[in-house]
């Protein structure tokens, strides 16, 4: 049985990014708010799938800083 993989977007919406991020849009917004994720740096008011790339190598220590309860 083959494998799959998640694909691979160059550029991530506002939805998108924190779904294949695995955050709630709560936490997503909370972590925009405190610093922790940049704003959009592609056109389009999307992020590039490099930005992308940073944040999930900090996703731990975001998912962290941000919590699980919505306040």
């Amino acid at each position: 049985m083959p494998t799959t993989t998640a694909s691979t977007l160059k550029t991530y919406g506002s939805l998108q990014f924190p779904d294949r991020a695995g955050l709630t849009l709560w936490q997503f917004s909370r972590a925009q708010r405190l610093g922790l994720i940049p704003g959009p740096d592609a056109a389009g008011d999307s992020w590039s799938a490099a930005a992308f790339g940073d944040v999930l190598t900090r996703i731990y220590s975001i998912k962290q800083a941000v919590g699980t309860v919505p306040t």
